[in-house]
């Protein structure tokens, strides 16, 4: 569930190409993806965001992962739970 006026933001032009947790080098990749907005990251969803950059060919740490999560929530990626960070490295476990 997004936190209030987070539904508005998009990856490239929130505050100057920043979006919560999200760095340039993890932006680039996310636009790589197709993902350019807020919107997008929240069709696909942080597992098939990250599975895709992956699939790209580069190698996302376990923490871009949690980022994205931290970004639909529109929390500080160390906020997430111990259960929300195994459920989602479960999810992302054996994928290359």
């Amino acid at each position: 569930m997004l936190r209030k006026g987070f539904q508005d933001r998009t990856v490239v032009s929130q505050s100057k190409g920043k979006l919560r947790n999200i760095g340039p080098v993890s932006l680039k990749w996310l636009v790589e993806i197709g993902v350019e907005s807020v919107s997008d990251l929240e069709q696909i969803g942080s597992v098939e965001a990250f599975c895709k950059v992956r699939a790209m060919g580069h190698n996302p740490s376990l923490n871009f992962l949690y980022a994205l999560e931290g970004a639909l929530l529109d929390i500080d990626w160390r906020e997430l739970s111990l259960e929300e960070c195994a459920s989602l490295r479960k999810s992302v476990a054996g994928i290359k």
